[in-house]
């Protein structure tokens, strides 16, 4: 064992494959939704077959692209800019084009071919040095045409009663109905900094009770007699907040009633 490990602290680390790998790439684009109205924006998405080797998190290499559009006149359009579209850390990226004239667009996309550096932070991994070989997608289409195609309708918000769990294709209910923290001091801070829809319901309910103390007038042959409910000045829990429907506490005795309301 303590030759390997000798043998393992001479070794030199090997940085990069010598000679550089030369690696075949495939470059894909989608095109949607496949028919729009005039105007209606078009979602193009893109991506080549390998995720980025030395990608991790913000460090390591991304992937450059550029993407043509041409025009039912026969014009192409490259978008992208000077340094191209810039993947995220899987190798995909994706962007927005809005067409004005009506007919069958083709969009193609392009990558240039890239060696791989490393940077920023990754210069170390055994890719560095690797060549990724440029490609260029086969072609997608969409259709241009003049009536508007009606957008997806959301789920409209409550106007009676509801409950949680909310299904989560309900978008917009979140921030619209879906508040999740009680009121006082704790809730006027959140509110300062910026937590939204936190106001509680105008009418009266109960959200939920838990018997977690005993307490109050005792009757029966004891009379009016009460025994202990705990001091007001007594702190149960704290802080009270609700999230999902569930209030979260920090236990700090045995024994609390709750009753939100």
């Amino acid at each position: 064992m303590l030759t390997i490990s000798a043998i393992l602290v001479a070794s030199p680390i090997v940085s990069g494959h010598d000679p550089p790998w030369e690696l075949t790439t495939f470059c894909y684009v989608a095109a949607t939704p496949p028919t729009v109205g005039v105007n209606q924006e078009v979602i193009i998405v893109f991506w080549v077959d390998w995720v980025p080797p030395t990608a991790a998190g913000a460090l390591g290499d991304r992937w450059h692209f550029w993407i043509d559009v041409t025009t039912p006149s026969g014009e192409t359009e490259t978008l992208g800019g000077s340094e191209g579209f810039i993947s995220d850390p899987v190798g995909g990226a994706y962007t927005f084009y809005t067409p004005t004239k009506i007919g069958t667009y083709e969009v193609v996309a392009r990558f240039p071919g890239q060696t791989i550096t490393g940077i920023p932070g990754r210069e170390g991994h055994s890719s560095v040095g690797d060549i990724f070989k440029a490609s260029t997608s086969q072609p997608t289409y969409f259709t241009v045409q003049e009536e508007q195609i009606p957008r997806y309708v959301e789920t409209p918000l409550p106007n009676d009663y509801w409950t949680r769990p909310i299904y989560d294709a309900n978008r917009g209910w979140g921030s619209a109905v879906m508040g999740q923290w009680l009121g006082g001091p704790y809730y006027e801070a959140l509110r300062r900094l910026g937590v939204p829809y936190t106001t509680g319901p105008e009418s009266s309910h109960i959200l939920w009770t838990r018997s977690a103390w005993s307490g109050g007038t005792m009757g029966g042959q004891s009379g009016d007699k009460s025994y202990y409910t705990g001091s007001a000045y007594e702190g149960f829990g704290s802080p009270m907040l609700v999230l999902d429907g569930r209030a979260y506490y920090s236990k700090t005795a045995s024994k609390i009633w709750l009753v939100l309301h």
